[in-house]
């Protein structure tokens, strides 16, 4: 864990640094061919697909899962590149809250009320932590990045259910793929 915070911190100050160069349609699309490019040696090791992968059911929850990533990731790099990141990364930690709460809706065996509790706790802390002279500070690109959290945890919680038929570098991979497809030709 400590490995992949100090990962991702890297990560939001290079993308920090690196955004102001690029338009937001750009600067998402070169990540996701970066990332294609570094998982394609590694497809012959971990690419599983079940035949299962073309029912009908599974096709709208992964195209559910595109739409949700492409939404998650423009409204995220539309207030990332106009707010400052001391203020991008509180709010950013809500997508855990929202992933712990629609999981807790959709599935039975994920309502555990400990955790509901503290996710109710966490959501009421961040909420008081934005309240600025007697108003809530909340501009459009927080807003923007409140709305990637949303969609974030819906592609969460979608891949939980396509795990059933891809293995997770598989899921990730194609994921990286179409998504990158569909920002190149918006």
């Amino acid at each position: 864990p400590l490995l992949a915070s100090f990962a991702e911190a890297l990560g939001f100050i290079v993308d920090k640094y690196n955004i102001r160069n690029y338009k937001i349609r750009d600067f998402t699309f070169n990540q996701f061919v970066y990332i294609v490019l570094l998982m394609t040696p590694f497809l012959f090791l971990f690419f599983n697909v079940s035949s299962n992968a073309i029912d009908g059911k599974y096709l709208l929850l992964f195209a559910g899962l595109i739409i949700a990533s492409l939404l998650a990731n423009i409204f995220f790099v539309f207030g990332f590149k106009h707010e400052k990141l001391s203020e991008v990364c509180p709010v950013r930690m809500l997508t855990p809250l929202l992933t712990v709460l629609f999981a807790a809706v959709l599935f039975e065996s994920e309502r555990d009320p400990v955790i509901f509790t503290a996710a109710i706790v966490a959501a009421a802390t961040l909420f008081l932590s934005h309240l600025r002279k007697d108003y809530l500070y909340f501009n459009k690109y927080l807003g923007a990045v409140l709305l990637s959290d949303f969609f974030v945890a819906m592609e969460f919680i979608i891949s939980k259910l396509l795990l059933d038929v891809y293995s997770p570098f598989t899921l990730y991979f194609l994921r990286c793929v179409f998504l990158g497809l569909l920002l190149y030709a918006i």
